[in-house]
């Protein structure tokens, strides 16, 4: 996937300690990745310039993640999510 490698890479939350939240972009599709660095849950709102009319988990370290990606969204302790967007 040269998205991963290629991609325009924009940080979305730069004050945020707890939560790192980026986005990365290429011309025919968005990768949209979530982390929660706390051992809580947070509860998260993804910025909403941040749309998406279909989605796709990719990976993530819970097998209960939400198959789809939401603006608003709980992040699991330590959760890392990856949407395809």
């Amino acid at each position: 996937m040269p998205i991963i490698t290629d991609g325009i890479y924009e940080l979305l939350d730069a004050e945020n300690e707890k939560i790192y939240a980026y986005l990365r972009t290429s011309e025919k599709e968005s990768f949209v990745v979530l982390c929660n660095f706390t051992d809580e849950p947070i509860s998260y709102h993804v910025d909403d310039k941040v749309k998406a009319e279909k989605s796709k988990l990719v990976i993530s370290n819970y097998e209960d993640a939400l198959e789809e990606f939401s603006n608003s969204i709980v992040l699991k302790p330590y959760g890392a999510y990856v949407y395809l967007i």
